[in-house]
């Protein structure tokens, strides 16, 4: 896919803006792996440097998706938190 091709080619950022346009056009649950997808290629991309977009980013997504969806994210989300906690 295009995110998948610019990020290969070292396009971070681009790609990241293309699962952004592809999460406000689409609705629950059809979002649900764009969101994990764009959630795991930020954290493996930037890890724990960039903290507060991270959790930006799993606010957004926890607070639009339904109560059944949000283990997942909250799991991930605790995750990240965790490193970061520790490699403080």
């Amino acid at each position: 896919n295009y995110s998948t091709f610019l990020e290969e080619n070292k396009y971070f950022e681009e790609s990241f803006t293309v699962f952004e346009k592809g999460i406000a056009t689409f609705n629950w649950p059809h979002v649900k792996p764009l969101w994990h997808r764009y959630l795991d290629q930020f954290i493996a991309r930037y890890g724990g440097t960039k903290l507060e977009r991270a959790r930006d980013l799993f606010e957004q997504a926890v607070s639009k998706c339904p109560a059944d969806c949000a283990a997942e994210l909250y799991l991930k989300y605790a995750k990240l938190d965790g490193s970061a906690a520790q490699s403080a």
